[in-house]
């Protein structure tokens, strides 16, 4: 395995770095990885085949991307590409990495909120078959977050949405103090649901924002 991890450890790098040509070459260094399974090992010179992190960090790499449109396609493609490699078991955490870069991308648009959601309800189809890429709690807080930096009319609605996924991470939690499936983010992009999408009083959304901070300083996720 120490030939995938010191490839993914480079693909690591120019996920973390804010430069458009380190995104363009982990998108390179990932089709070499690809392209392995199209050889001989005569061929290969040494070049592992990508594993599922593989694709997670070039997909978060593409963030670095100055077109965000270009950037959408090719993690679209790069995601299609990672379940057409047959000795791959596909992974939610690939799927996290196309929300996460969505809301990097797509900040403040409505149609960041529909991507999201397509993506959750593409998890749900294919968990049918795929257990292993049922929606897990990053994927839900991801939702969450997109809720939260997309700008829309339709304010109800979207609150609703936010509202009804962060009360599914509620009810994977022992106690009122426990903090595995809910994070510091989660309840922080949920007040800012509830800041930019509550249409009652003024005074009913400080109630539900103050609330919100007095339940996660009870889980321990802030003081």
């Amino acid at each position: 395995e120490i030939r995938p991890n010191a490839y993914n450890l480079v693909l690591g790098l120019y996920r973390d770095s804010r430069n458009a040509e380190d995104a363009m070459k982990a998108v390179e260094l990932l089709q070499s990885m690809v392209n392995v399974g199209k050889k001989s090992p005569e061929q290969c010179r040494g070049t592992p085949l990508p594993t599922t992190q593989s694709f997670e960090y070039t997909i978060l790499a593409l963030a670095s991307m100055k077109d965000a449109e270009q950037a959408i396609a090719e993690a679209n493609r790069l995601v299609r590409l990672m379940e057409a490699q047959e000795y791959l078991e596909p992974s939610v955490t690939v799927y996290n990495a196309l929300i996460e870069l969505c809301c990097k991308t797509m900040f403040i648009t409505p149609e960041l909120f529909d991507k999201a959601i397509n993506i959750l309800e593409t998890l749900k189809e294919k968990s049918i078959s795929h257990p292993q890429l049922t929606p897990n709690a990053e994927t839900l807080s991801l939702v969450i977050k997109a809720c939260s930096l997309s700008e829309r009319e339709d304010h109800e609605h979207v609150l609703k949405t936010a509202t009804d996924l962060f009360s599914q991470l509620v009810a994977k939690e022992t106690d009122e103090k426990s903090a595995v499936a809910l994070t510091d983010s989660c309840y922080f992009h949920l007040m800012k649901c509830v800041s930019m999408h509550m249409e009652e009083n003024e005074e009913d959304k400080k109630e539900r924002m103050l609330e919100l901070f007095s339940e996660a300083c009870q889980r321990g996720l802030a003081s």
